[in-house]
């Protein structure tokens, strides 16, 4: 019995690990950029100077690129002072790879980002939204469990998507923390369909994974 449960775990594991690449891959549409970024459409309400550059910081987001990810999140907040959503991004970082949690976790870091970006706020709903979400993965990180604040964390990002259904990075992001948090000895796949219940009222579909690649 447990030589057959084996195996499934590990095409559980397989598949959920594919399934996060193709979501942060499928978040790019247009032609491959120079640098080889694809293109992301993530609108802040920081200063105009910015705004293109958080489009980039989330780009290298995507590519799991953290060292420049950290950089241009860095740039931003030393240009705007005031964009909370710049500190939201280094947390993102600090965060690191999902599939590597909870070890991949800089907690210490992104606890102090993210307390960064509540102090500073935003003037958007939507933002103050994505930063409360995510500091609900930080939040009492010395004695909370991982799993329990991880399962918070996706709920969170669910209500987010939810809250937003135009907004395709909540979607990408909410679908990435469900695919990471899959509880390998869940054999209904149960975590892939509310996945695709991230997507289905995503118009256009996910676009196709040719148009981004990693660096």
């Amino acid at each position: 019995m447990r030589r057959t449960q084996q195996p499934l775990a590990i095409a559980v594991f397989v598949l959920c690990l594919s399934l996060g690449t193709v979501l942060q891959a499928g978040a790019h549409e247009g032609a491959t950029r120079s640098d080889g970024l694809g293109d992301v459409s993530f609108s802040v309400a920081c200063t105009d100077a910015t705004q293109a550059k958080f489009h980039r910081a989330m780009a290298l987001y995507h590519s799991f690129d953290w060292p420049r990810g950290k950089t241009a999140f860095d740039e931003i907040a030393s240009l705007d002072p005031r964009c909370g959503m710049a500190y939201w991004g280094l947390a993102m970082v600090a965060a690191d790879n999902p599939f590597g949690w909870p070890i991949s976790l800089k907690l210490k870091e992104g606890a102090e980002a993210i307390q960064k970006a509540q102090d500073i706020g935003a003037t958007m709903p939507r933002e103050r939204d994505y930063i409360a979400a995510l500091a609900v993965l930080y939040k009492d990180h010395e004695t909370v469990p991982h799993r329990q604040r991880a399962l918070a964390y996706e709920q969170a990002m669910e209500k987010l998507a939810a809250t937003y259904p135009d907004d395709v990075e909540a979607k990408i992001l909410s679908a990435l923390v469900i695919s990471a948090n899959h509880d390998l000895n869940d054999k209904t796949l149960h975590a892939h369909s509310r996945q695709r219940r991230c997507w289905s009222p995503c118009s256009p579909p996910i676009p196709s994974i040719l148009a981004w690649r990693t660096t």
